[in-house]
């Protein structure tokens, strides 16, 4: 107890020592000056260097050579599910192109008036209109006629797949055949775009190139439940996803869960 009262002491004695400061060397008052007027113009200069390269990306306007015409883009607009963030979208977005639908119980859009497609095509013009001239059109305006007066036409998934969605084949077949010809300037051409609704094969391509794909069992010249398990538990799995290999997203025709399950 004593030996801790003392100890005690000896800490409030050391509270009431003032550590003293180290002693600063004053510069010299020409020395102070000549270092501030040298830190001054070095600022000088560093802005003057940086006003003068912080240019525009683009500082002249590029014309069209005569003749030749503004660049005809065509934007294929109209699906209801790739909503930009409100605020994010052009102030001049055309009331026609907004999707209205899109709350409640009967929902035709996914939470958004604003969307992706319009929004790139109101972007490039925005940009560029004395380069560009934007043609937007939805799935069933589509022409191979159309098209052609473009120099290019972006599709932006209003292609065959979502006219088979929602239900209008005739449509489909309009939108496949406008995509098969290679003078309409489709983007994504029609290869490319069947490459990747074939599943298996783009899996199976990406894999033969070293591109690291999820293990997968291809299941091709029709489904067979039982078979397929099999080949589930003699990989080791305990669970799996199964999903149609050609044309299908948001979930269709999928099925998923615990192998034992299956089993059992």
């Amino acid at each position: 107890l004593t030996a801790s009262v003392s100890l005690i002491g000896v800490l409030k004695k050391k509270k009431r020592v003032k550590m003293a400061k180290p002693a600063m060397k004053k510069m010299p008052m020409r020395a102070a000056a000549s270092k501030k007027v040298m830190k001054a113009a070095t600022v000088k200069k560093a802005k003057a260097i940086m006003k003068s390269s912080a240019k525009p990306l683009f500082s002249k306007k590029a014309p069209v050579p005569p003749g030749l015409g503004k660049i005809r883009i065509g934007i294929i607009h109209g699906k209801v599910f790739d909503p930009i963030k409100v605020g994010t979208h052009d102030r001049n977005y055309p009331e026609k192109f907004k999707i209205k639908n899109n709350t409640g119980p009967n929902a035709d859009g996914w939470g958004g008036q604003y969307h992706a497609d319009v929004s790139t095509g109101l972007k490039i013009a925005a940009l560029h209109p004395d380069i560009f001239e934007i043609d937007f059109m939805e799935m069933k305006d589509v022409t191979e006629a159309r098209l052609q007066k473009n120099h290019l036409t972006f599709n932006f998934w209003g292609d065959m797949s979502i006219a088979l969605m929602n239900e209008k084949p005739e449509l489909a077949k309009r939108l496949m055949k406008v995509q098969s010809n290679p003078a309409t300037h489709h983007v994504p051409s029609w290869d490319y775009y069947e490459w990747i609704m074939h599943k298996s094969r783009y899996m199976k391509q990406c894999t033969k190139a070293g591109i690291p794909m999820i293990d997968t069992i291809y299941v091709e010249n029709g489904f067979d439940a039982r078979a397929v398990l099999k080949k589930i538990q003699a990989k080791g799995w305990d669970k799996f996803f199964v999903k149609p290999g050609y044309m299908s997203f948001f979930g269709a025709g999928t099925i998923n869960g615990r192998t034992q399950d299956f089993v059992d």
